[in-house]
């Protein structure tokens, strides 16, 4: 009895000291996730000029109006595109209508405005590229630079980072992340995998 005590012990540290040694050198598989682009929209206050269309021949009726159907003209620099108009709480879409040096000119489609001004307060909508958005879990730091591990073809590459706001559980970056997958995993593994893909100082 007292030797089957001592085989089941022998057996059982055995068997722990196997199961330890195949968790050791079992490594931590990466995962890759598709980046999220994200974009957030801003609006400017201009004016615009109002353009009324032109009447039909034979319109001959002057009846008394309180409102107009006209375009709205703006103009906004040329590396400026604007992707609507908003007046009166309501978006219209914009059409480009010319190019100068320094200018591009839109216009609406015919709206209802008053037809006491020839110029209304407007404001233009803009989208703007924010980055990619990403898990926390992705990122690396190493050497006071933050990093995540892209794939690229099959390929592993290191990639520093600026981060442009702190979502809680990811962040936006502002590096251009289309058709890559970003690696993410444990903190000591991706550090692993970060020093093997950049060139260490001797």
């Amino acid at each position: 009895m007292k030797n089957f005590t001592k085989y089941l012990a022998i057996l059982i540290v055995t068997i722990a000291f196997i199961l330890g040694v195949l968790k050791i050198t079992q490594k931590e598989q990466l995962r890759f996730v598709t980046p999220e682009h994200v974009q957030s929209s801003i609006t400017i206050p201009t004016i615009a000029y109002k353009q009324s269309p032109q009447k039909p021949q034979g319109d001959t009726k002057n009846s008394i109006k309180l409102f107009s159907q006209d375009y709205l003209i703006v103009k906004v620099p040329k590396n400026s595109h604007p992707t609507a108009l908003l007046y009166n709480d309501q978006k219209f879409p914009l059409t480009q209508l010319q190019t100068t040096k320094s200018l591009t000119i839109y216009k609406t489609p015919p709206i209802k405005t008053g037809i006491d001004t020839s110029r209304v307060d407007v404001k233009l909508l803009y989208q703007k590229d924010r980055g990619y958005k990403i898990p926390k879990s992705a990122l690396i730091q190493h050497n006071n630079t933050t990093y995540i591990i892209v794939k690229e073809h099959d390929t592993l590459k290191p990639l520093q980072i600026t981060i442009v706001k702190d979502l809680g559980d990811s962040v936006i970056v502002s590096e251009n992340l289309e058709d890559l997958q970003v690696a993410i995993a444990s903190k000591k593994r991706l550090l692993e995998e970060l020093q093997k893909l950049i060139p260490q100082k001797k």
